[in-house]
């Protein structure tokens, strides 16, 4: 019996030992979580801006220090909103005052849903994209020093936006979720500007942003009440930005027009407006947009001429072997240039000086002139000779710029100069060639001439 007891003695004590070990690791169980529990309402409750440090070592472009944006989410009825979007978007820095399209989220279409888009903000998503518990607060961990937009998103007709907010700064913030509105408007860039498809028109620094259509023309819906700028931007043809946009819920405003700021090719001169297949004319100008890394064309009558010499104010191109007459213009992203008239030489042929009078005046077609592929010189004596053309729509051309004048002696001695000056040296003949381009001197049929200038002695007087 004396046995019992004490067994009965130490099992008391041994449950005793037990129960304690059992309560303390239940209290060490409960303790962190209380920790826990208070720390996060610590963090909720300020509604204010404050800094915190913030490790985030998985992500190594998330700053080790940030600044702690917190705030709360006010619904339709005027209480605490729980379980509503809320997300930063960070403003750029940049010079022009816009976002940068690496720094925020941008909507890919007209339409009231938006899809954030892939940039370095996606890595830190968890600090820029929350949402409220059930008091309506929220807390984002911005970079340090930064500048955001904030908006709250209940749904797609029911949002809040509230727009830069200083991570530096203190004070409550609070965002009051109504109905969304629209923004519609349309973009001009002048009368030279015939194709405006694929125009971002946005909100700086929000996810806002529509495209135009062929016409110039853009909806953005789903947009929260507020002012707002919105701004045009295409790469090709410019910016332009609107101020004090106001949307108003269940509205759509009818926002100004966007002018880009387009920059037009202009033609100051042309070297020649009359050339042959192959011949080279030189253009100056202006917005040739080749510093920028463009590609202008120049055209003849729709057909690209080849370009061998660019600038931002000087393009030479080449008439091609099939050209037609007609008009001559620059084109720079799908924007031309005022247009020059332009010929295009068909037939070229060579006359000496005396006949001027007669191979530069105007003819019938059905009476062609041939004027003579024969000359007579003394040797010592010197004469000047011109090349005459026709151009495919007619054009009587009295002497032909840029002609290319060779000679060859047969039997006899001479020479000829590049302004077509031919020297007779001594008794015989020689044959001379004038070139403009793919075009040699033929006769009115097209068959090739070479003009025959015979020397014969000195003359003694």
């Amino acid at each position: 019996m004396h046995r019992l007891v004490s067994w009965y003695f130490v099992l008391l004590l041994l449950m005793s030992i037990v129960g304690c070990e059992f309560t303390g690791a239940s209290e060490s169980l409960e303790n962190p979580l209380a920790a826990r529990k208070s720390a996060i309402k610590q963090q909720i409750l300020p509604l204010s801006v404050a800094s915190a440090a913030v490790t985030t070592p998985v992500n190594p472009r998330v700053s080790e220090t940030a600044q702690q944006v917190s705030g709360s989410v006010v619904g339709l009825d005027g209480l605490p909103a729980a379980q509503v979007l809320v997300r930063g978007y960070l403003i750029s820095n940049n010079s022009a005052a816009l976002i940068s399209n690496n720094s925020a989220a941008l909507i890919s279409n007209n339409s009231a849903a938006y899809h954030v888009a892939s940039s370095h903000l996606a890595t830190a998503s968890s600090t820029l994209e929350v949402r409220t518990d059930e008091q309506g607060h929220f807390v984002l961990l911005p970079p340090s020093g930064a500048v955001l937009n904030i908006e709250a998103v209940l749904s797609d007709e029911i949002k809040a936006l509230q727009q830069a907010v200083n991570s530096t700064t203190t004070g409550a913030l609070q965002l009051q979720l109504a109905y969304t509105g629209n923004i519609r408007g349309k973009v001009q860039a002048g009368a030279a500007v015939k194709q405006l498809l694929g125009v971002d028109v946005f909100i700086p620094g929000t996810g806002y942003l529509a495209k135009t259509d062929e016409l110039g023309s853009y909806e953005i819906r789903g947009v929260p009440p507020g002012r707002f700028t919105l701004v045009a931007l295409h790469s090709d043809l410019g910016k332009a930005s609107l101020s004090d946009v106001v949307v108003v819920s269940k509205q759509t405003t009818n926002a100004g027009d966007l002018v880009l700021a387009a920059k037009v090719p202009t033609i100051a001169s042309v070297s020649s407006t009359i050339a042959a297949p192959g011949q080279t004319v030189e253009i100056t100008g202006e917005n040739f947009g080749i510093s920028e890394g463009k590609r202008p064309t120049v055209l003849l009558n729709g057909q690209e001429m080849l370009l061998t010499e660019t600038s931002d104010t000087v393009l030479k191109a080449t008439v091609p072997n099939n050209a037609a007459s007609g008009p001559l213009y620059v084109k720079l992203n799908g924007i031309s240039s005022t247009t020059v008239a332009f010929s295009v030489l068909k037939f070229i042929e060579i006359y000496p000086d005396y006949w001027e009078p007669v191979a530069t005046k105007d003819f019938e077609p059905l009476e062609p002139y041939y004027p003579p592929t024969d000359d007579d010189l003394a040797a010592g004596q010197q004469r000047h000779y011109y090349v005459r053309g026709i151009t495919d729509d007619r054009q009587l051309i009295g002497r032909v710029a840029g002609v290319v004048w060779s000679s060859k002696n047969e039997d006899g001695a001479g020479r000829v100069d590049q302004s077509g000056i031919f020297t007779a040296e001594t008794s015989g003949t020689v044959l001379l060639t004038a070139t403009a381009g793919a075009l040699k001197a033929t006769d009115i049929l097209g068959e090739p001439v070479e003009s025959r200038v015979n020397i014969s002695e000195p003359i003694v007087s």
